[in-house]
């Protein structure tokens, strides 16, 4: 079966702001920071892949590389289709704008109906109330807007960094059914996360230092952790 999802050997390279000091001797960057370091990963349909790792290990990373949001500086990503792509970070909307008019922005964007993306507000939760600024919602809200706006384009790989965040019981159970019938619908996701348990997922690899160190089972990568 085809991957949706292959890298080879993927290493991400960033370089960070340089210190005052740095700055006024002519120096704009300090040294280079290793992200990615010759990362392999597929992603096949029925796929529904935890990430897993520490703290600045790497994931968020990854799941940009994943998406197109970040360029390796060495080795190959090849996608077979566009990702559906769910960020809950601040950033990621348009804190102005309310829950509907967002949705309906990247809708827009994505060459989907206005309707769908009021269903997807109801289906996720948060079609109470629709009209509610971002900037006055809470992290769990932005977590469900987050994935609502990568369900948008009916994608066959799913792309989310941690958007268990800020869920209550409820939403974890909604979302750990929707990613397990995801995969079961033949489609796919790659999912960074803290806190989901072992349910949704077929495997789970482990990032450390940038480096992929573990990969199999979910309980299995996670006892060995």
């Amino acid at each position: 079966m085809t991957p949706l999802l292959r890298m080879r050997g993927v290493r991400v390279v960033f370089r960070a702001p340089a210190t005052p000091t740095g700055w006024l001797r002519g120096r704009f960057f300090g040294p280079p920071r290793v992200v990615l370091d010759g990362v392999d990963l597929e992603v096949r349909p029925g796929e529904v892949v935890a990430v897993l790792g520490a703290n600045g290990a790497g994931k968020s990373t990854l799941l940009r590389v994943a998406a197109g949001l970040v360029t390796p500086r060495a080795g190959t990503v090849e996608r077979a289709a566009r990702p559906g792509l769910g960020l809950a970070e601040e950033r990621s909307f348009y804190w102005r704008l309310s829950l509907r008019e967002n949705l309906r922005f990247f809708a827009a964007l994505e060459g989907a109906p206005a309707a769908r993306a009021d269903r997807l507000l109801e289906e996720v939760g948060l079609g109470a109330d629709p009209d509610l600024p971002v900037r006055a919602c809470s992290t769990g809200m932005r977590t469900r807007l987050a994935l609502a706006r990568a369900l948008l384009g009916d994608p066959p790989l799913l792309v989310l960094d941690e958007v268990e965040r800020g869920l209550d019981a409820a939403g974890r159970a909604d979302l750990r059914a929707r990613l397990a019938a995801w995969g079961a619908a033949g489609r796919a996701a790659l999912v960074a996360t803290h806190e989901l348990g072992a349910d949704p997922f077929t495997r789970a690899i482990r990032l450390d230092a940038g480096r992929l160190v573990d990969a199999g089972p979910f309980a299995e990568v996670t006892r060995r952790a």
